[in-house]
C-alpha cells in the first residue's frame, strides 16, 4: 500500500521514490499504521523495490488480502495522478469503515463517487462480485480497469478472454467493452466491438491512447441494462448467437 496513518490520525502518502540515503529517516521519523486493522506498518524500499507500506507482521487485514506487485503499486499511483491533474477530488487507498475495503482509488465527481480498482491479478469470481456489490450498497459505482498485460491476442482482431476478464466487461448487451491500462506506457486501452466466437474468444478492435490525452470521464460507467460484470450464462447466450 501506498498510504498510511502515523500516532495523530494523519495519513502519509510516501513519495513516487525515496532516495536511498532518506530511507532510514523516513522510517525513523514517525510509526505508521494499516487505516483499516491499526496494525503497525513498516517501509519496504530500495533500489528495485518501489517505495510501499508493508505490515510488520503477519496479518490477516482485509485491506491486504492479495500482494501487490511494482506494476499494481505504479499504475494506482498514475491513474492518481490522472484524476487529481484534471480537478476532481479524489483519494489514494481511500478506507471506506461501512464496508471495511479500501479502494485502490476513489473519485467524487458531482454527486456521484466511483471506486477505481485497477486489476493485475486474479482474483475468486465470488470475491469481485462482493466487493462491487460492497461498494453499491453505500452508493459508490465501482469501475474495474484491468491490467493491459494480462489481456491476449491471438491476431489483430482476435483475442483470448478468460471467464475471470469477462467481469471486466462493461457496456451494453449489444456493444460490450472493457478498460485496461499499462502503467509502464501510460496508456488507456479499451477492448471494444466484442463480438464473441467461444466463450474463451473474441473478435474485437483495441483502440489505446495515452493517459495524458484522454478525460477522465472517458472511463466513467455507461448505462446498461446486463453489464458491467457479465455472468458466464451471460458468456454463453452471447456466444451462442455467433456459433448457431
Amino acid at each position: 500500500m501506498l498510504t498510511a496513518i502515523n500516532k495523530d490520525g494523519t495519513w502519509i502518502t510516501l513519495p513516487e521514490k525515496i532516495p536511498a540515503n532518506m530511507i532510514d529517516d523516513w522510517r525513523k521519523s514517525a510509526e505508521y499504521y494499516c487505516p483499516c486493522c491499526k496494525m503497525e506498518l513498516t517501509i519496504k524500499a530500495g533500489s528495485v523495490r518501489v517505495p510501499h507500506f508493508a505490515h510488520k507482521n503477519s496479518s490477516s487485514c482485509r485491506a491486504s488480502s492479495e500482494p501487490e506487485s511494482a506494476y499494481h503499486l505504479m499504475g494506482k499511483r498514475k491513474l492518481f495522478q490522472w484524476f487529481l491533474s484534471h480537478g476532481y477530488q479524489v483519494d489514494l487507498e481511500a478506507y471506506l469503515p461501512e464496508i471495511k475495503k479500501r479502494t485502490d482509488i476513489l473519485v467524487r465527481i458531482g454527486g456521484n463517487r466511483y471506486a477505481i480498482e485497477f486489476q493485475c491479478s486474479v482474483i475468486p469470481e465470488v470475491e469481485f462480485m462482493e466487493r462491487s456489490r460492497a461498494y453499491q450498497s453505500i452508493g459508490i459505482k465501482p469501475i474495474w480497469i484491468l491490467a493491459a498485460k494480462s489481456l491476449k491476442r491471438k491476431s489483430f482482431y482476435e483475442f483470448s478472454i478468460s471467464r475471470f476478464q469477462w467481469l471486466f466487461v462493461t457496456g451494453s448487451f449489444h456493444h460490450p467493452f472493457l478498460w485496461m491500462y499499462c502503467p509502464e506506457t501510460d496508456h488507456l486501452s479499451v477492448l471494444k466491438n466484442l463480438t464473441p466466437f467461444t466463450p474463451r474468444t473474441v473478435f474485437a478492435e483495441l483502440t489505446t491512447a495515452s493517459l495524458k490525452l484522454l478525460p477522465p470521464s472517458r472511463a466513467l460507467p455507461q448505462n446498461c441494462f446486463r453489464f458491467p460484470f457479465c455472468l458466464y450464462g451471460d458468456i454463453n447466450e452471447m456466444a451462442g448467437r455467433y456459433i448457431e
